[in-house]
């Protein structure tokens, strides 16, 4: 306890949480005596020099649930916990942050699990010399606690020091994965899947992926081990681009190999100038952000419909080469880098739906093949 304080024997009302709930303060006095934390009842005091010190009753978060408190705070100036130094008192707990870490660093997908000692400061024993400091009188019978009382100001430095030691110990037997705790409450947990690759664009990796989960190959061929994250959102254009990067890196780490296939809804739109200037902004980001990452740029498709009357097809296939020609230089300033290009026309039949738009099963299929290729 650290306690450096007279040894003085004295007496102390308890709190009216107590005195309201005499029913409740007797069973927790009388569990801590069947767990053997305790001791009494007696009808003398057990020691001459016994401090009996006021008890309470503090709610827990369970409705109808209460934790017994010791009041070694009083008497205010000659209280127990005012005759020990705040050096054995002062502690620094892991933060919210160390969390937020942890988990960004498994990933998506990963498995946690959260647990709590039961008990908690009551699992560790008081020294016999102490034994005096931590007197209880109830119903007129005097008790004795034996163990880490929730009221002394060393509890929570003490307990905090044994959860350290108990991470330690576990964290050594681990063969994977990682545990933090606060207190009492430990969080730990693993990836399931450690590396990632990102497919991110509009309709056609987004019915692509769909496509991947009917066949129930969500992950492809990819090596055991990785997992692809099928991005695509319906209508996505450059403008949208940062926003689903920065959604996907939030929520975990960057991923081992990131293919981007976006552009088709914009080169009908927006002048060719103003596009490249997008492109160029965002892949550059994404070097900066990601330099771990491999960037592969997967060409923008032919179509059979443009959904346009502003240009004729022959300008439109050249505005989409232009793109995907400064979409592969901007793409190949990164170190790790890759083009794939899908082997789809417009002028054969068979590889787009009714709408001239989305590919059919057939072109679906040459998708993924090459998205395989590239992985």
């Amino acid at each position: 306890m650290h306690y450096e304080g007279p040894v003085v024997s004295r007496e102390s009302k308890n709190l009216r949480s107590a005195l309201s709930n005499p029913d409740i303060v007797q069973q927790k006095l009388d569990k801590e005596i069947n767990a053997g934390r305790m001791a009494g009842p007696y009808l003398e005091k057990p020691l001459s020099n016994l401090i009996v010190s006021p008890v309470g009753l503090v709610p827990k978060k369970t409705h109808g649930e209460f934790r017994l408190i010791h009041h070694l705070s009083f008497p205010e100036g000659e209280s127990v916990n005012d005759y020990i130094d705040t050096k054995f008192c002062s502690v620094t707990y892991t933060n919210f942050d160390a969390a937020v870490t942890m988990i960004q660093e498994f990933g998506r997908h990963c498995k946690l699990f959260k647990m709590d000692l039961k008990n908690a400061f009551r699992l560790l024993p008081i020294r016999v010399q102490d034994f005096k400091l931590l007197g209880i009188k109830f119903n007129n019978f005097y008790y004795v606690d034996k163990a880490l009382p929730f009221g002394a100001s060393v509890s929570c430095k003490t307990f905090e020091q044994f959860s350290t030691f108990l991470e330690f110990v576990v964290k050594n037997k681990l063969t994977s994965g990682q545990l933090i705790h606060y207190l009492d409450d430990f969080l730990g947990g693993d990836r399931t899947m450690p590396l990632y690759i990102w497919i991110i664009g509009d309709s056609l990796p987004y019915w692509a992926g769909v496509r991947a989960q009917q066949l129930s190959t969500p992950d492809l061929k990819a090596p055991a081990g990785i997992r692809i994250g099928w991005w695509g959102i319906r209508g996505m254009s450059w403008e949208d681009f940062r926003h689903s990067i920065e959604v996907n890196v939030l929520l975990g780490k960057p991923p081992k190999m990131i293919l981007i296939h976006l552009g088709g809804n914009d080169i009908t739109k927006m002048p060719v100038s103003e596009l490249r200037g997008i492109i160029q902004c965002e892949v550059t980001y994404l070097r900066e952000a990601m330099p771990d990452s491999k960037l592969i740029w997967v060409n923008i498709l032919q179509r059979l419909s443009w959904r346009t009357d502003k240009y004729g097809i022959q300008e439109i296939e050249s505005i989409r080469k232009r793109i995907n020609r400064w979409g592969r230089q901007q793409v190949s300033l990164h170190p790790q880098h890759d083009i794939v290009s899908i082997d789809i026309d417009y002028k054969t039949p068979g590889f787009f739906r009714d709408d001239g738009v989305h590919l059919s099963d057939v072109g679906l299929a040459f998708y993924l093949d090459a998205v395989n290729d590239a992985i």
